[in-house]
């Protein structure tokens, strides 16, 4: 009992200083509907060449330019990961976490994504650019926040794995109308 009210009131002081240090950044993409079959969405892509972690990265990509996150984790929990997805009371309680959720935009061979990430305070938006070499393979090669501050390159290559059913992109940050 000591325990869960510890957490509840760190939970209660960490949620309070968000407000007092501003508002979560706001995202610049937009969504909108993909309509470009240069990638696949029936399934989930995934980090699969790291050498800087053991850990991969893995998230759906959605017809109205919603990306839905499944967070960073060792490659070797994939499959509980998916697990997970079948689980319609995780399903709800991730729909409620703005971290999770981003927009992505495809123009030709050349995919952008902006995702919200926990920082000390407000919620930080970030871009990662990237090439699409196939409808199942892209690979991510600068991030940078929004302000161009934080700018690095990277060498994170995506690949699809097909998933069924996959959960659908309502949230209640993105794409609500």
């Amino acid at each position: 009992m000591v325990r869960v009210s510890i957490l509840l009131i760190l939970f209660l002081a960490l949620s309070g200083c968000k407000h007092v240090l501003g508002p979560d950044e706001e995202l610049t993409l937009e969504c909108k509907s993909f309509n470009n079959y240069s990638l696949r969405l029936d399934g989930y892509y995934y980090v699969s060449k790291d050498k800087s972690s053991e850990n991969t990265a893995a998230f759906f990509l959605y017809q109205n330019g919603v990306i839905h996150s499944f967070g960073a984790f060792p490659i070797t929990e994939i499959k509980e990961r998916e697990k997970l997805f079948y689980d319609s009371i995780f399903i709800e309680k991730v729909r409620k976490i703005k971290f999770f959720w981003g927009v992505f935009d495809v123009d030709e061979k050349d995919i952008t994504i902006e995702m919200w990430y926990p920082g000390n305070g407000p919620l930080l938006v970030y871009r990662e650019s990237g090439k699409i070499l196939n409808d199942t393979t892209f690979i991510i090669i600068e991030s940078s926040r929004l302000d161009g501050t934080e700018k690095k390159s990277v060498n994170h290559v995506y690949r699809f794995r097909e998933f069924s059913p996959k959960p659908d992109s309502l949230n209640v940050f993105l794409c609500t109308k």
